[in-house]
């Protein structure tokens, strides 16, 4: 079974993990960040044959705390509306972090605006970010990492770049994009097969996002790019 960890482009549903057609189980939350990812990763990836690990952008970050000696998620954050943040975490929290997050709401948000105010300005979160993804090849040298946005000094493209392609051919905002891993499902469907590929070590995925209209089909039409 695959674990597949990551922020919006690593949801599923009709999206690129559905038809690489294996068994898996998802960790994909939209808006998330790199911290959430890894948190859940540490939790779950024992349970797992293969990793597919999406690297979410490195200005995201996220609130955690201690319960009984153990990590707890509160919060993820980035650079957007805070009511839209709230949604966004609330959404698929278990039941011990709903938990947490009751006893702590009245502050979390304070400090995550604070948060949002100083990764605007610093990219504090590059550090420990890089640490967390040494510490998923060492703890698993065998996890597909693939990168949803641009790292610094790791990779130069990623996911975004499919997307873009609808973006720009449509004159479409990247910020209403709500597609299923923001891509079409011709898309999701051509990704699905070069991630079987970059499995099976035949290529690295990463190249078809150098120039993704050689790899990836360009819509036409809001239809065709399933724009709702």
């Amino acid at each position: 079974m695959i674990g597949v960890y990551g922020d919006s482009y690593a949801e599923d549903g009709d999206s690129w993990i559905d038809y690489l057609n294996k068994d898996y189980k998802g960790f994909g939350k939209g808006g998330s960040s790199i911290d959430y990812s890894y948190y859940k990763f540490c939790e779950t990836h024992k349970q797992f044959d293969k990793i597919i690990f999406i690297v979410s952008s490195f200005d995201r970050g996220s609130i955690f705390t201690l319960d009984n000696n153990k990590p707890v998620h509160l919060a993820f954050y980035q650079n957007t509306d805070i009511k839209d943040l709230k949604l966004c975490n609330i959404d698929k929290m278990d039941r011990n972090e709903r938990r947490i997050y009751k006893k702590y709401s009245n502050k979390i948000w304070q400090t995550v605006d604070a948060e949002i105010r100083k990764v605007k300005i610093f990219d504090s979160n590059i550090m420990y970010h890089n640490a967390y993804i040494d510490s998923i090849r060492y703890q698993r040298p065998d996890a597909h990492i693939v990168y949803a946005f641009p790292f610094p000094n790791r990779c130069d493209v990623g996911m975004i770049n499919i997307s873009k392609l609808d973006w720009t051919n449509l004159n479409l905002s990247e910020d209403e994009d709500i597609r299923i891993c923001h891509m079409s499902d011709t898309q999701n469907r051509e990704f699905a097969n070069y991630m079987i590929q970059h499995i099976n070590g035949s290529i690295d995925i990463h190249n078809t996002f150098k120039n993704p209209k050689d790899y990836y089909t360009i819509s036409k039409t809001l239809d065709e790019a399933n724009w709702l």
